[in-house]
């Protein structure tokens, strides 16, 4: 793994990795709202606990993608001392 030149290239990365993390995030709620929307439209087909389960593989998925991101920003935190 390659070492920026300078700090500022760093911060730069720092905060590009920040950004990724939010707008993730965001998409994550934005979609989930977008399921219980959908959900309640349709008939009760599925049963509600089929629902939760795809609920929380979501908030698993998005807590593995936010562990990842958050030891990235670490890491290049580290670099910058």
């Amino acid at each position: 793994h390659d070492q920026p030149e300078d700090s500022n290239e760093l911060f730069q990365k720092l905060l590009e990795d920040l950004k990724e993390l939010a707008e993730y995030k965001e998409s994550l709620e934005n979609s989930s709202k977008e399921f219980a929307t959908s959900n309640s439209n349709k008939e009760k087909e599925e049963p509600q606990q089929d629902s939760d389960i795809r609920q929380l593989i979501r908030e698993e998925c998005c807590i593995e993608v936010c562990k990842e991101k958050k030891q990235n920003i670490e890491d290049t935190i580290l670099e910058l001392v």
